[in-house]
């Protein structure tokens, strides 16, 4: 048969040749046989690891041998259901390179199963695959109906407030609810409140107690078209702090929503039972001027509120006084199946008749959520507490407290004055008060003492009119606190008409809303807390919630010293999400007069640090505000206003 020609040459190389040589001998010479072609061969260099937690990371590296080319290393991942499996940082990389595995910024339950796949480029048919067990702590949040408040602005700089039931399954889901939003509507451009349904979502935490929750609805002119996101740091398995956090994505626009606040089991069973609730509310009016209402209302008959017993406040920014109403009266409706219901309040301000309808969240028997849903009076959000069996008996107010109020000045804008402070109260008398206040829109900031009087009504109402008197006797006289006592263990609430005459050149003012806790003395910071703020930058608002641990004589955190504290917060910026980012802070190992000054530091502060002071209202709680934001301050024209609360660890050994 005859040979191709490839097939001779292979041949004609593989035949022996003698050669010849002196002394006659014969050397017969065999060409080496062809080297084996190279196996290329792919290992994990080290070992990944086998699970890792939903808000961590996890660099993974391959190495390719025998790649002549050296190709390196194609990355995929895979996971069932149609899962977000997550994220790599690279899909490719040199041989011995590292790709960063993130998982998914949600799970659909407690652990999800991701497989990553590790390809020789050269040869795909090199492969090696890993699975990595994702773990969340959603359980650590107990089964059933939360209760979400939240306030914010939003890019017309108008108020964006929220209330809703959340029904969570304890695994990670979100099976039903409802909620309530005031905000500006971008279609009719006009202030509108609307319910919707909450049609689904999930919710996961994290081993430092942080994580994120997604609320579904079928209304694409709220969220990101119909899809609302949230960062919360868990406090207890019964409660949470909560920002606003979009995501990110090219087929979603931003919310251009920055809000914070609060998320509460819901008591199975509760309602509303015959009493006094006192309340505060802020918010707009009509006209889009800041607004506050406080008061008591007396529901002395079947689902009604006769008015005896009753009082009802209003402050307008502006206006320079508290406008009292005659006594309202009103009706309840009916609860629905998340235990919310209607009130319709009959008011008389400036002599006319005029109907408020809140619609009210049940937190429990004495603790409601009410945000503002008559769409004519005024869009307004806050609380009411109930008095229980002290409703109308009330002749002394006593005791030491702690508060914080958070409202407008007179620019107008929205979350432009914060103020916290403390004061001891008796026989007709506040004494020993501070008080640290800024109002960023007048580039005003205070820090001083006061004295104040007050009277006292049977329904709880506490007025200082115009007693108020800064020690500094320049400052003047202060602002007129109206105060609403509710039932044992629970704190007053705060309506401040904030007209101070005698600061900045006479134009100093506003309104706020607020709380004041009784405190206990002899108290420090030091521990795990969850923290939640807002921060207004020349006009912007930015909203963070997050998780800290404070160093003090008896607790110390890893890598932390004594008076210091630091920890993760995530933000929203310019209503765009940042971080997660490092909060630390230092301050004085033992409070003067209850109130502990310091510094605080963050890489998103415009003006870094911060100088603070903090209000404790007893070792797991407390306020604190930004102290530099006055015409010769460091940060003109900043405000910060943030709240701590003592957390409990999501797990055993977790931070």
């Amino acid at each position: 048969m005859a040979l191709s020609k490839w097939g001779t040459l292979l041949l004609l190389a593989a035949t022996s040749i003698t050669l010849g040589c002196a002394g006659g001998t014969t050397l017969n010479v065999q060409n080496p046989a062809a080297p084996k072609s190279s196996q290329i061969a792919i290992a994990f260099q080290p070992s990944p690891p086998a699970s890792l937690f939903v808000n961590g990371d996890a660099p993974i590296t391959a190495v390719v041998n025998n790649d002549p080319t050296s190709s390196g290393v194609d990355w995929s991942l895979q996971c069932q259901n149609n899962a977000n499996c997550g994220s790599l940082s690279t899909f490719h990389t040199d041989s011995g390179k590292a790709t960063t595995y993130l998982p998914p910024p949600s799970l659909s339950s407690n652990t999800q199963s991701v497989t990553v796949f590790a390809f020789a480029a050269a040869d795909h048919t090199k492969n090696i695959a890993t699975s990595l067990t994702i773990n969340a702590f959603a359980g650590f949040l107990k089964a059933g109906t939360y209760i979400v408040e939240t306030t914010g602005v939003d890019a017309s700089g108008l108020p964006y407030q929220r209330v809703a039931a959340l029904v969570l399954d304890g695994k990670g889901g979100i099976t039903g609810g409802e909620q309530t939003l005031n905000f500006m509507n971008p279609v009719t451009t006009q202030m509108a409140s609307v319910n919707d349904a909450v049609t689904g979502g999930t919710y996961i935490l994290g081993p430092d107690g942080r994580g994120t929750i997604t609320i579904n609805t079928a209304d694409v002119n709220v969220g990101q078209q119909g899809v609302e996101t949230f960062s919360l740091v868990a406090l207890s398995s019964s409660r949470a702090l909560l920002t606003k956090t979009d995501i990110f994505s090219p087929n979603l626009p931003l919310s251009n929503e920055s809000s914070v606040g609060t998320m509460d089991l819901q008591t199975p069973g509760s309602q509303v039972t015959n009493g006094g609730y006192a309340l505060v509310v802020r918010g707009v009016d009509f006209n889009t001027s800041p607004i506050a209402l406080g008061g008591v209302l007396n529901i002395d008959g079947p689902q009604s509120i006769s008015g005896s017993g009753s009082n009802f406040d209003m402050v307008i920014n502006g206006l320079g006084s508290v406008i009292s109403s005659l006594p309202p009266s009103g009706t309840l409706s009916p609860p629905d199946k998340f235990g919310t219901f209607q009130i319709s309040l009959n008011a008389n301000f400036f002599g006319s008749s005029q109907v408020n309808t809140f619609t009210a969240y049940v937190v429990d028997g004495s603790h409601l959520r009410l945000i503002e849903t008559d769409g004519s009076a005024g869009v307004t959000a806050g609380i009411a507490i109930g008095q229980g069996s002290l409703t109308g008996t009330y002749s002394n107010f006593s005791g030491s407290y702690a508060f914080g109020i958070f409202g407008e000045d007179l620019s107008g804008s929205q979350s432009t004055l914060a103020a916290a402070g403390n004061f001891t109260v008796s026989g007709g008398s506040l004494s020993n008060g501070s008080i640290d206040e800024t109002q960023s829109g007048l580039l005003m900031q205070v820090s001083d003492g006061f004295t104040a009087t007050y009277t006292v009504d049977p329904s709880g109402r506490v007025d200082t009119g115009t007693s108020f008197t800064f020690t500094t006797p320049g400052n003047g006289t202060g602002p007129e606190f109206v105060m609403y006592m509710t039932g044992a263990g629970d704190p007053v609430l705060v309506l401040d008409n904030d007209t101070e005459p005698s600061l900045n050149g006479g134009f100093a003012g506003g309104i706020a809303t607020g709380l004041a806790y009784p405190t206990t003395a002899g108290v420090s910071l030091a521990g795990q807390y969850g923290v939640s703020f807002t921060q207004n930058f020349n006009a912007t608002e930015a909203d963070a919630t997050g998780q800290i641990c404070a160093s003090g004589s008896s607790v110390v955190c890893q890598g932390g010293s004594v008076d210091t504290f630091s920890g993760t917060v995530d933000q929203t910026v310019g209503f765009s999400p940042q971080g997660p980012n490092t909060l630390s802070a230092t301050y004085q190992s033992s409070p003067v007069n209850g109130r502990l000054t310091g510094t605080i530091s963050d890489v998103n502060f415009y003006n870094n640090p911060l100088s603070v002071a903090f209000y404790l209202i007893d070792s797991s709680h407390g306020f604190f505000v930004e102290t530099d934001g006055g015409p010769d301050g460091a940060n003109v024209g900043y405000l910060s206003f943030g709240y701590l609360s003592g957390r409990v660890p999501v797990c055993s050994g977790c931070p």
